[in-house]
């Protein structure tokens, strides 16, 4: 699997985690490590997990399928998104959970219960997508919900988003389930697009799944077949089919979450366990010695 042995620790449902299809995965500022499953959440504290599901009799989480979790280092929170259920809170010191759902005679609620993806920026923005009702933007003093869709803001392709990522100023780069995606400048609600057709071959019929830009703003994006290269400064794209030597199983696969680590190093999630359980390894311990990944 790899040219160096590395310390790996198998995690399953043998050892506590409630399911194996892992969605993400976080670490909190106590250290902690926080699985998002297909049913239940988890914290694992090194040793063992503690498995947090819905119960109609403790306020804990609203649904099991848990699909994001981010770490909100400036409030000490975790933000936890689920599949039909809104999304919960978890207050780290206090240890209690609070929610946010959607409310139909409540402009300032959650625009659904339906949390596609969840970014906490740099300056401690929080941002939600959902599959079927755009954007929303938390606004702490008032406990309440911006929303930014296709109603309010024509400019943007879909109010269906599969996900998000902060860009070089400021700017959100914005998926969609049905192909291509958007840079939404939040100065001015500017958008522009890249979207399905012969032009920008990454949007014909690829499910945009996730985005990592680089430290010189190029971007990786993630896709239902592949991964592509995109420059923002020239608009140019290029398929990771195109660099020589890429293992097959990157090709045409769908590529969940990019990451790219302190040596330089990028990892990719993707349907094969292998690269899953490499990407989880490097989310637990920070870093991997040296040693270059082969991908099977």
């Amino acid at each position: 699997m790899c040219a160096q042995l590395l310390n790996m620790q198998k995690l399953e449902l043998e050892e506590g985690l409630s399911n194996n299809y892992v969605f993400d995965i976080a670490q909190d500022n106590k250290g902690f490590i926080w699985f998002a499953t297909a049913y239940g959440l988890n914290r694992f504290d090194g040793t063992k997990f503690t498995t947090y599901m819905n119960d109609a009799a403790e306020q804990i989480v609203t649904g099991n399928d848990v699909r994001k979790v981010k770490v909100d280092e400036r409030r000490d929170k975790l933000w936890i998104g689920t599949r039909w259920n809104g999304v919960n809170v978890f207050d780290c010191v206090t240890e209690k959970f609070s929610l946010y759902q959607y409310e139909p005679d409540n402009p300032y609620s959650l625009s659904s219960n339906n949390i596609s993806d969840i970014l906490v920026t740099e300056a401690g923005d929080v941002w939600i997508s959902t599959f079927d009702a755009g954007l929303n933007r938390f606004d702490p003093a008032t406990n309440s919900f911006r929303h930014y869709n296709t109603s309010l803001i024509p400019g943007l392709h879909s109010d269906m988003i599969s996900c998000l990522s902060e860009a070089k100023g400021g700017n959100l780069y914005i998926g969609y389930l049905n192909g291509g995606f958007t840079i939404l400048n939040l100065r001015d609600n500017q958008v522009v697009n890249y979207l399905p057709g012969e032009q920008y071959p990454i949007a014909s019929v690829h499910e945009v799944l996730c985005f990592y830009t680089d430290r010189d703003d190029t971007t990786w994006i993630g896709t239902s077949l592949g991964v592509y290269i995109f420059n923002p400064q020239s608009g140019a794209f290029r398929s990771l089919g195109d660099i020589p030597n890429v293992p097959e199983t990157l090709l045409n696969t769908g590529v969940n979450s990019i990451l790219r680590s302190s040596n330089g190093r990028f990892w990719m999630g993707t349907s094969s366990v292998s690269v899953i359980l490499i990407r989880i390894i490097w989310m637990m311990y920070g870093k991997v010695e040296a040693g270059y990944i082969i991908y099977v």
